[in-house]
């Protein structure tokens, strides 16, 4: 790299470090979606995941939907733990700077890539387009850093599909890289890797192609989609065996029209001006009007157009311009114009059903945009030097003092979420200290729901009142409480605290978008009234203790001696009992759990509030296996995963050496 590419560099980094200076000068980042993790929590989290998420199923268990993202909080958590760095550094390096360096040299390199005559600044644009858009800036305020994580993998996964499809003399290496990288995007975020493989066929049509050349592509292709898929089968083969929807776990919000036509918060105008509907504010479910300003930008875009000359040569802007407006039609979801067609393809369409949030669908345009825009400066460039040869330099810093301009709000700090600087509450890290001191297995109950500072482990589960009662608020709260069977409920839950919440960013008890002490006084007040609730803290944090609530496992006729979790999804009880009866296991059930006896295998039992017991025999000090079947599965697939990583690394290296 010559010292002009190095200079361009070091100005494309400064300007980064502007824009995202809040995640790295000061201490934690909390916002969005985001979580906080005690460091008791990281130390848990550096443990494989299990096939089996206490936390999922509304705090009662599920199979986790985002396993495949599992892997990269263990590797993250389990640097810190044998580092021993504190986890926000650990987090802010590997969360928040590495997609950031990713996506910046992946904009620099696609261009490169795509137009290797290219001028650096048209790298530079093309790198800072890609980082700092609207679309990006938000899904980085929101916390949504495993969606921004594949994004920046995205255009690295275009840069190698370019050098697979337009060949190699060393095609096994292209192939090989290719499957390696969607692979990586895949387990980071399926969407996202969804939206590559779209890509990706787009820009197929607009490439040179002949039979010999086809039957080429698709041989090596299908190895290229072998390798990603056998990188994932961690994932991906339990899905296969069990062809159970985890997403099902998460409720109708997420596969039902109605959910989509909520979601749908973009218009055309909006998409096609590279315009985030929530911007700068962020809130969800509030957009705003289209800012004309940007209306500039697909119009640079797709100006490119009009200086193809020469087809041939660049058939690539063809693609880039379709990858857009393709981009901008999805975008806006179940809106007009043709809304009708994004819901068929919501139904119709195998996995589309992940794109709820069709907002997702930016990807494409911000993408092709930063192609597409130095693309058309450029040639304007050729244009103006004709008549002002000294002044070529003017174009590409108009276009960056009007970027700048379209992002002022990150630029004067008013961007929100991970962008501001707050602390942890001394009121949670009190509430931690407390509930870390108790002994045995137990939920805590927050009402309506919990804050992004509730402390959890593998014995202290969290269930919000929400999803669990129906209590959003203090009216409904007071009628879940004078149901007959609620304390039993909550007795057979585990549950023996219920939580009211500090809301000190105003994120739980709102009105109208700003926070509400009364609202949140009113959810104490009704709890003061519940007799058999006896309150131990008062003040930021209200605490109620309930009456001693049954353990984990528990049996009707008999006693639960001892029982002690070898994982999430195995567990060894030792039980007395001197008739047949029912061991009890306090989480949500499903028929993949059994009970091992003696050799003998024993199915579930679904029992009343939604959890599963097992019929026991009469037994004197026996020893119950309690597994998820499905582990083996996951084992396996993380098996095959790791050795298809190893194979893939080892052939990289070894003609790597060669070519030396």
């Amino acid at each position: 790299m010559n010292r002009k590419a190095v200079f361009v560099g070091f100005l494309v980094l400064l300007f980064l470090i502007f824009i995202y200076r809040p995640w790295f000068t000061g201490g934690e980042i909390i916002g969005g979606d985001w979580s906080y993790r005690f460091p008791e929590m990281v130390n848990e989290m550096a443990q494989l995941s299990s096939a089996w998420q206490g936390g999922y199923g509304g705090g009662l268990g599920g199979l986790s939907p985002s396993y495949f993202l599992s892997t990269y909080n263990f590797i993250s958590s389990w640097l810190s733990v044998a580092s021993g760095l504190p986890w926000v550094i650990v987090y802010k390096l590997f969360w928040f700077l590495c997609p950031l360096i990713f996506i910046a040299t992946g904009g620099w390199q696609l261009m490169a890539t795509i137009v290797p005559r290219s001028y650096l600044w048209m790298r530079a644009i093309a790198s800072l387009i890609l980082t700092t858009n609207t679309y990006v800036l938000m899904v980085t305020g929101g916390g949504q850093m495993g969606v921004f994580y594949a994004a920046s993998i995205f255009p690295w996964v275009l840069i190698a599909f370019f050098r697979f499809i337009r060949g190699t003399k060393d095609p096994w290496t292209t192939t090989l890289i290719l499957g390696a990288v969607f692979g990586m995007q895949i387990s980071l975020d399926p969407r996202i890797a969804y939206l590559s493989a779209i890509s990706m066929g787009i820009l197929c049509l607009f490439e040179e192609h002949g039979l010999v050349l086809f039957w080429k592509r698709l041989r090596f292709g299908i190895v290229a989609g072998a390798v990603s898929i056998f990188l994932n089968l961690y994932w991906v083969l339990p899905l296969l065996i069990l062809k159970e929807n985890t997403l099902d776990t998460l409720g109708s919000a997420y596969t039902t029209i109605s959910a989509l036509r909520f979601f749908s918060f973009a218009d055309f105008s909006h998409a096609l001006s590279l315009l985030h509907p929530n911007w700068p504010e962020n809130l969800f479910g509030k957009t705003y009007f289209l800012q004309p300003e940007f209306l500039v930008l697909p119009i640079l875009a797709f100006s490119s157009l009009l200086f193809t000359k020469k087809i041939k040569e660049n058939a690539f802007v063809f693609g880039f311009a379709t990858l857009g407006l393709v981009g901008a039609f999805l975008s806006k979801g179940a809106n007009e114009p043709f809304g009708l067609v994004y819901v068929w393809l919501f139904e119709h369409i195998p996995f589309f059903v992940m794109f709820r949030d069709p907002t997702k669908f930016y990807v494409l345009i911000m993408t092709s945009y930063a192609v597409l825009i130095p693309f058309t400066l450029y040639f304007i460039t050729q244009v103006t030097k004709k008549y002002y040869a000294t002044l070529v330099w003017l174009i590409p810093v108009v276009f960056l003092l009007y970027w700048m301009i379209l992002i002022r709000p990150s630029m004067v700090g008013a961007l929100g979420g991970t962008f501001t600087y707050r602390e942890v509450p001394k009121q949670y890290i009190a509430l931690k200290q407390l509930l870390s001191q108790e002994q045995g297995f137990f939920r805590t109950l927050w009402v309506p729901r919990q804050s992004r500072f509730t402390f959890t482990s593998q014995n202290q589960l969290s269930i919000e009142a929400g999803p669990l009662l129906g209590a959003t608020d203090a009216a409904s709260l007071e009628r879940a409480m004078q149901i007959a069977t609620v304390r039993d409920q909550l007795d057979a839950l585990s549950i023996r605290y219920i939580i009211v919440p500090f809301d000190p960013y105003g994120e739980i008890f709102t009105d109208d978008r700003k926070y509400s002490q009364t609202k949140r006084d009113d959810v104490e007040k009704v709890l003061d009234t519940v007799s058999w609730l006896t309150k131990i803290q008062s003040g930021d944090v209200a605490v109620y203790e309930i009456p001693p609530s049954k353990d984990y496992f528990w049996i009707e006729n008999g006693t639960v001696l001892n029982w002690r979790n070898i994982t999430d999804d195995y567990y060894e009880v030792e039980v007395i009992t001197e008739q047949p009866t029912k061991l009890v296991m306090s989480e949500s059930f499903h028929h993949g759990w059994q009970a091992i006896v003696n050799g003998k295998k024993i199915a579930p039992e679904k029992e009343n509030f939604g959890i599963m017991s097992f019929a026991l025999q009469e037994m004197a000090d026996g020893k119950v296996i309690i597994e998820l079947t499905p582990r083996r599965y996951y084992l396996w697939g993380r098996w095959i995963s790791i050795s298809t990583l190893f194979v893939v690394l080892l052939f990289l290296f070894t003609s790597r050496a060669h070519d030396r």
